[in-house]
């Protein structure tokens, strides 16, 4: 329904110029021209009526080809609108496949010349033309514009909204609903330095007295070695090894012997 400001405007052309579109009816009820019928009334003057001839193949297309045409609607626009009528286009589409079925059913009873009662189906094959091509032709847009507009009405309503005020393109909201639903990467974390910081490593093995005092015994007999062929070193490493070898004798001889 138009506004009150517009309905106005209608009545004033209408009061001087005359009703110039009949009033379109379908089944006793008004299928298009329901402001120009209000307008009449405000500005007093006989509305004119005619039936619906079946153009634009079913009361619906008609009613979205007619409407949208007076309209200045960008394509998502008109792909929300196709997409709110397309449970319309189902159930016709559903009914005209029932007709179809019980028309064959018809036929084939009158060839064998037989009269029988014609039991409704309660299964109806699919309709061999799409309900979702049907409202895309009735508003001018490709059928992937009904789709988008289905799905993102199921998805996002605030979007269908914004896309119907011709705030946002239907591609547009499309792919920031999907942005809404995405996974988050999770933020990277740093891993944890593998090596230790240099610290003294505390020794816990136990050291064989015998052992330690016999190798020391082995690396002076080494460096006395060394030491008579008159290396520099050798003669002051060999008087640490001594008191080395001294201390460590001493420790083998207080160290309890195991039984």
């Amino acid at each position: 329904m138009c506004s009150a400001e517009e309905l106005a405007t209608l009545a004033h052309g209408i009061h001087e110029r005359g009703l110039l579109d009949s009033i379109v009816l379908h089944e006793g009820r008004v299928l298009d021209g329901r402001n120009r019928q209000r307008a009449c009334e405000i500005a007093g003057v006989e509305p004119r009526y005619v039936t619906w001839g079946g153009q634009g193949g079913s009361p619906m297309a008609y009613v979205l080809d007619k409407n949208l045409h007076r309209r200045h609607l960008s394509p998502s626009q008109r792909g929300v609108i196709a997409a709110e009528a397309l449970p319309i286009f189902e159930e016709e589409a559903k009914e005209r496949a029932q007709e179809a079925q019980r028309r064959s059913a018809e036929t084939t009873n009158t060839k064998l010349g037989r009269s029988v009662a014609i039991v409704p189906p309660t299964d109806p094959a699919p309709p061999r033309r799409k309900a979702r091509d049907d409202a895309a032709k009735a508003a001018n847009v490709c059928a992937r514009y009904v789709q988008d507009a289905k799905r993102l009405k199921e998805k996002a309503p605030d979007l269908v909204e914004e896309v119907r005020a011709g705030a946002k393109t239907l591609p547009k909201a499309v792919a920031e609903a999907k942005a809404r639903t995405a996974p988050r990467a999770s933020p990277r974390v740093r891993p944890e330095p593998t090596t230790e910081p240099d610290e003294p490593i505390a020794m816990t093995a136990t050291v064989d007295p015998d052992a330690l005092a016999k190798l020391i015994n082995l690396l002076i007999q080494a460096i006395g070695l060394t030491a008579r062929l008159s290396a520099p070193w050798a003669a002051e490493a060999l008087n640490s090894l001594k008191a080395a070898h001294a201390f460590a004798e001493r420790e083998r001889m207080n160290t309890p012997r195991k039984p």
